[in-house]
């Protein structure tokens, strides 16, 4: 003991004295001066004590850090236990370890443990440096001086060197008898909270499983219970093999031991079971236990790693025991008198905590050992494979419609790198790469860049890069053959698969140069003559178009083809973007469309409203604050003057927040809103349409009531009307007032208000957990003081972000597992149009339905673009795309990814029959069973879509003779409408939970649509997406691609649009008015994508 190193003698000051790590701020300064206590006459001042109390402290909240995830808790104002804190626990405990530590040092020479010279300058230096790298104010708080310092750390050096002697004669010898494991492999299946068919369903898997295993015990067990369901999995587990539950002192040793090897840590039933198997068997029966169904299997009935491992645990067991006896038997005999009042001047509140400190330390002199013995293998350097020069790639928008007849010649010659071969002999197989010169035609004339033009291009056969059937048609064809490759359908359009640029997806990536790639040589039998393998190729072609082949009727029949539900009208609203009115004098909102209607809400001077519907004769259709109803023309400031307003606002918040050193959040607080004049619920304007300037779909916040019978009120007092009720594990979701006594909750067509006290949700499931992790993060740091080992205090299973996770969401994950729609709600009482709590918010967990307003958006942004050119193979909406870009590219502007060929787009979304298309959804042609064209349906049996080379993008009628099936992607939800018609670009619509990677700072400029800002370019963006104020912004799509969601100050955009100046950590955000572009200059921000 005596020949300790000076690092190992001061291991306390690194592990709980870092410099610096001091923070927080105590309460009433403290007097680390006076006596605390006295041990056997010794006085041990309270400033010992105070590092004592600051060491536990960081223990336990890194443990529970460790745990819980983050920093942000509170966890010492906590009641522990009746009129005690944990707080104050945490101190009582930190004066008896000063205590203890004391009668330590009393007793190290019983052990022939002391402090060297070089021990006495570690601890001195240390000491020094503590007192140096802590501020006056953090001293002050901890109220110690140096000497106190180093008292406490001679303590800690003697309590660490006196551990080993303590139990040097512990009993070393355990027999195999003792600790022998067995070892087993089990499945288990919880029913726990389960229905009564939600149980019979778990033992029906369990006894599949069963079967199974018993079938086969060698098999793979895992494999096996995935197969059932791919949420199970096998597990491995020992237990005693012996039966020792009569002995009680086994039974005390067990009850120490880690929970990996504990034979508790199964059930009863199981155990019970296993003990009566042997080596390799499978239990006759489905184990069933008041939780769970058990399959086993016991591997080894004496698992010989198991049982050393076992008697490591029984060993550190009997350690652990005899250090507590011994160290419990001083504290006994010693004379311990404590000054109770100056103790409780010391105090640990979540007003004082202290953040550990991220410190590298010095490596020991073992591990520098270490490190120097060990053999470091060098990586060698992978091969670099040459790249061939890359040719000149043909323009997307040139690409033709259809080949009548291309012309493909494999040529003979061989190119640099790679290599290819040129032996006759060989034949194109599916996977190979080859290397062709093509001409493409149209009615017998070649065509502007249709062609090679005998540079060569790389082609992987069965890549689908090409059209359909052009890569089948290679097949089977030698080096130096030309072969005519015709069109599935030559006299419709056929839409190329070809790979898309990520940043520019109208320029489709030109097909390289290729021979056979096959450097492997024809062995003898691989011989045989051109015209046999022609002619076996040409039989496997024919049976292959043969099973392809099939009418419509036929490939209609093997569609999931399914009649979607008619939305019904009730009380959901949908969220539209806002569009700013000023009131030019205090004016009435009124209830109808008349002079002298009832009022239902003032609007004073210069207040705002939002224009959700302009009417007939000069009337709006507004909302403001919680009024909704009608107002003149002529009373309101509309238009540019309005777009000023809100600019001048705008301006006036951001400079607030600049002053205030905030964050720039929007104008809203500087705007005046109406005040209603009759509630929600009497205003018959409320339902004129159902659109909103506010957020309806709201995430859900699940709760589950935990009584019968439970009252669903109409407002929030126990004497309003019942409008539903709910039973014990009823599920609900909570739209507001979380926290008050009253919950507004909705549940099926319910909406109310509930007590809360009758709800059980995730944060009081958090709170729960939360001091049940805290009673074992105190146990397990206050068990770190006495013991080296405390693994078996907490199993590692589970990382702090997943332990986290499981007790933010105990309610939601249980939801998740089960499945939301096997949770019963509400029993409705009161209709909804009949029950006033439907009106006290907007929102709700179910999606409004917005009118048709999307559907006619997304028909009138296709419109723009007729008169436009076909282009086979094109997906611009300006210089051309066929019928499936055309598609792709107008969903792509309202967030969605379609397939790029209209054979995979008729497999996206959901199929539904022709006559049933609404406009917006797609509807499929096909002909001889395969799809040939898209369509857009644009209501009333017409269409827009791109229909041939000769007539472009036009306005179409729906070939009824040819028409499949339709396909619906549109959500009919408010979340697809926000946004869509552009908003304020100062108005934050994201919230903190879309928030996602950070791109960095950027140069934040603006522009407007006109030749000012655009040159030739005025009115349209590079993508061909229309200029959207609140939208549209322009960015270098080699740092941010197009498509990309961004938000920008709280508000969210999409990149459409590229500019000269634009390169790097710049984007130029799109304004209506050039001298509002003006107005908003240049500033740089933090740019995020929106997740």
């Amino acid at each position: 003991m005596k020949e300790m190193t000076k690092k190992t003698a001061v291991v306390a000051m690194a592990g709980i004295m870092a410099a610096g790590m001091l923070t927080g701020c105590g309460e009433k300064k403290l007097d680390g001066s006076k006596t605390v206590a006295t041990v056997d006459g010794t006085e041990i001042p309270l400033g010992v004590v105070s590092l004592s109390v600051r060491d536990g402290q960081m223990q336990t909240e890194a443990m529970y850090r460790s745990y819980m995830g983050g920093s942000d808790f509170d966890i010492w104002d906590t009641e522990a236990e009746k009129g005690k804190t944990y707080g104050e626990q945490l101190v009582e405990q930190a004066l008896e370890d000063v205590e203890l530590m004391y009668i330590m040092k009393e007793k190290a020479a019983d052990y022939d443990v002391e402090l060297t010279d070089d021990d006495e300058k570690a601890i001195e230096e240390a000491a020094a440096s503590f007192m140096e790298a802590n501020s006056d104010e953090a001293i002050a708080d901890l109220a110690v001086t140096e000497d106190q310092v180093k008292t406490f750390l001679e303590l800690e050096t003697y309590k660490q060197r006196i551990h080993d002697p303590i139990i040097a004669d512990v009993d070393k010898d355990v027999s195999d008898e003792e600790a022998q494991q067995s070892s087993f492999s089990y499945v288990s299946i919880s029913t726990a909270d389960l229905s009564d068919d939600e149980i019979k369903q778990k033992k029906e898997d369990a006894q599949k499983i069963q079967d199974e295993l018993t079938k086969d015990p060698e098999g793979d067990f895992d494999e096996i219970a995935k197969s059932v369901d791919d949420s199970y999995s096998s597990l491995e587990g020992t237990f005693d093999a012996n039966d020792t539950s009569d002995d009680e002192d086994s039974e005390n040793e067990d009850s120490e031991e880690d929970s990996s090897t504990s034979s508790s840590t199964y059930p009863d039933e199981v155990i019970k079971v296993l003990r009566t198997l042997d080596d390799g068997e499978v239990a006759p029966d489905v184990i069933e236990t008041d939780t769970a169904y058990y399959v086993v299997k016991l591997n080894q009935k004496n698992d010989e790693e198991a049982t050393e491992t076992k008697k490591e645990s029984i060993i550190s067991t009997r350690e652990q025991d005899l250090y507590t006896e011994t160290t419990d038997k001083w504290m006994e005999d010693a004379d311990i008198k404590e000054e109770k009042k100056v103790l409780k001047t010391l105090k640990v509140t979540d007003n004082h905590k202290y953040n550990q400190p991220t410190a590298t330390p010095e490596p020991t002199e073992e591990a520098a050992d270490t490190t120097e013995d060990t053999e470091v293998t060098e990586t060698p350097e992978a091969d670099a494979t040459e790249t061939p020069e890359v040719t000149e790639a043909a323009s997307a928008t040139t690409t033709p419609e259809a080949t009548e007849a291309a012309s493909a010649t494999t040529t003979p010659e061989a190119t640099e790198a790679p290599s290819y071969s040129t032996d006759t002999s060989l034949t194109v197989k599916d996977g190979d790469t080859v290397n062709i010169d093509y001409v493409g035609k149209i009615d017998g004339t070649a065509f502007d860049r249709g062609s090679t033009d005998g540079k060569g291009t790389d082609l992987v056969i069965g890549s689908g890069s090409y059209i359909d059937n052009f890569e089948d048609q290679l097949v089977g064809a030698h080096p130096g053959d030309e072969v005519e490759v015709i069109p599935a359908n030559p006299d419709v359009p056929v839409t190329p698969e070809q790979p898309t640029d990520p940043v520019n997806p109208d320029t489709p990536q030109q097909p390289s140069d290729g021979n056979v790639n096959n450097e492997q040589q024809p062995s003898e039998d691989q011989t045989e003559s051109s015209e046999e393998k022609n002619k076996t190729q040409e039989q496997e072609k024919n049976t292959q178009d043969s099973e392809h082949k099939m009418t419509n009727e036929e490939l209609v029949k093997r569609q999931q083809i399914v009649s979607l539900p008619e939305y019904e009208e009730d009380f959901r609203f949908w969220t539209v973007a806002k569009k700013y009115a000023f009131a030019k004098e205090e004016l009435s909102i009124v209830e109808e469309m008349k002079d002298g209607a009832k009022e239902v809400g003032k609007l004073s001077k210069d207040g705002v409203c939002y224009i959700l519907q302009e009417e007939n004769d000069g009337w709006l259709f507004v909302e403001s604050g919680d009024v909704r109803g009608f107002v003149k023309t002529e009373q309101v400031i509309l238009g540019d003057e309005a777009d000023q307003i809100v600019q001048k606002l705008t301006e006036e918040a951001k400079k607030e927040a600049k002053e205030q050193k905030k964050t720039y959040k929007g104008i809203a607080k500087l705007l005046t809103e109406a005040t209603p004049s009759v509630p929600e619920s009497e205003n018959g304007a409320f339902f004129h349409t159902r659109s909103t300037v506010k957020q309806t779909v709201v995430d859900k916040v699940y709760a589950f009531c935990n009584a019968d019978f439970v009252t669903i009120h109409e407002d929030k007092n126990t004497e309003s009307r019942a409008v539903g009720t709910l039973n014990k594990d009823n599920i609900c979701y909570i739209l507001a007032d979380e926290n008050a006594e009253f919950v507004y909750v909705e549940s099926g067509d319910v909406r109310g208000f509930v007590e809360n006290k009758f709800l059980d949700t995730d944060k009081k499931e958090k709170k729960k957990a939360e001091k049940s992790l805290l009673t074992q993060a105190t146990a397990a740091a206050s068990a770190l003081k006495n013991t080296k080992e405390v693994i078996s205090l907490f199993p590692t299973t589970k990382t702090a972000a997943d332990q986290n996770d499981d007790i933010d969401k105990i309610i939601s994950n249980k939801v998740s597992a089960t499945g939301e729609d096997q949770f019963v709600t509400a029993q409705e009482v009161v209709k909804p149009a009949e029950n006033a709590a439907c009106y006290y918010t907007l929102t709700s967990v179910k999606s409004g339905v917005p009118n048709g307003e999307l559907r006619t958006s997304i028909v009138q942004f296709a419109s723009q673009f007729i008169g436009n050119p076909y282009v086979w193979g094109g997906t611009s909406l300006t210089n051309g795309a066929d019928c499936s870009g055309f598609v792709q590219s107008i969903y792509a502007q309202y967030g969605y990814t379609l397939p790029r060929v209209a054979e995979d787009q008729a497999q996206y979304g959901t199929k539904i029959p022709v006559e049933e298309a609404q406009p917006g959804d797609l509807i499929f042609y096909a002909r001889n069973g395969y799809i040939y064209h898209v369509v857009m349906y644009a209501g009333n049996g017409e269409t827009v879509e791109a229909q041939s080379s000769r007539t472009g993008i036009v306005h179409g009628t729906v070939n009824t003779n040819n028409a499949v099936w339709a396909v619906r992607i549109l959500e009919d939800t408010p979340s697809t409408v926000s946004g869509i018609y552009g908003s304020d670009i100062s108005e934050v619509n994201a919230t903190l939970l879309q928030y996602g990677q950070s791109l960095g700072t950027f140069k934040i400029t603006h522009y407007c649509g006109g030749s000012c800002c655009n040159d030739e370019w005025a009115g349209v963006t590079a993508t061909g997406a229309p200029l959207v104020e609140g939208d549209t912004i322009a960015v270098d799509p080699t740092v941010i691609p197009y498509g990309t969601k961004v938000i920008i100050n709280g508000h969210i955009f999409t990149a459409t649009d590229c500019g000269g100046a634009i390169k790097g950590n710049r984007i130029d955000v799109f304004v209506n008015d050039h001298n509002r572009a003006n107005q908003l200059g240049v500033y740089y921000t933090d740019v995020y994508v929106l997740k």
